[in-house]
């Protein structure tokens, strides 16, 4: 691991914000900053090239975001990103490492990740019979697959301290990573937690009471019998039955 960077004065920032670089060491003592991660996934979305303006924590700044612009949701097998953060946190001695906006979901650990930018995008590469080949973007490829994908991936991980200046030294660190390149494998359904945000109707099998029961019954009868459309795990509706 790097020592701390304070990178304050070069970005302009109005709080103190220290940086430190994970770097591993090869069996040979061979270094480097790069991470190989087997069977990753690159979450494919919707949204994808949708941007949006975002504000920092502190609501002082405005910037750009996007889905596969800015960043990208990927996936890293449970066991290897705990083994990983395990590997850090011993490292970086007392320091305490946090890892924002992680979810654990389908025996992945999901977090967002920086992708290169525009005017260097994140280039797929594949093994093909006839050998190497270049995929194109990665964000492209997701609109035509419509699925994630499992990849090997490349990371670049970082540890960023960020605090106001009159405030005590924390000590604790938010775990950042890069999405440097892609081999792709194959299309997969995996994905993270969704986001249940559409309203449908979901009955658990507990029948009501029996008073109140009559009091439905009764009140059905005076509407005419009306129907309840039965709705799929996957929000469509099914044939409607009767109540």
């Amino acid at each position: 691991m790097s020592p701390p960077r304070d990178i304050s004065y070069a970005v302009n920032a109005e709080n103190v914000v220290i940086m430190r670089d994970i770097q591993m060491r090869y069996p040979g003592g061979d270094m480097s900053t790069l991470f190989p991660v087997a069977n990753a996934i690159i979450e494919y979305r919707p949204s994808i090239g949708r941007v949006s303006k975002r504000r920092n924590r502190q609501g002082k700044s405005e910037f750009d975001s996007g889905y596969m612009v800015t960043y990208a949701s990927v996936g890293v097998p449970t066991a290897v990103f705990q083994s990983l953060v395990a590997s850090i946190q011993v490292g970086s001695g007392q320091a305490t490492v946090d890892v924002p906006k992680l979810q654990e979901n389908d025996g992945y650990s999901w977090m967002p990740m920086k992708i290169p930018p525009p005017s260097s995008p994140l280039k797929a590469y594949a093994l093909l019979n006839q050998g190497e080949a270049d995929a194109g973007q990665v964000s492209e490829l997701l609109k035509v697959v419509e699925e994630s994908l499992l990849c090997y991936v490349t990371l670049s991980v970082r540890l960023k301290h960020t605090r106001a200046r009159t405030a005590p030294d924390s000590r604790r660190f938010d775990l950042a990573a890069t999405v440097t390149s892609c081999q792709i494998i194959a299309t997969t359904k995996l994905c993270s937690p969704p986001l249940n945000s559409n309203i449908t109707r979901h009955l658990v099998d507990i029948r009501v009471s029996q008073e109140l029961e009559e009091i439905l019954s009764a009140s059905i009868e005076g509407r005419g019998g009306d129907e309840v459309e039965e709705v799929d795990a996957d929000g469509t509706a099914s044939k409607p039955a009767p109540m």
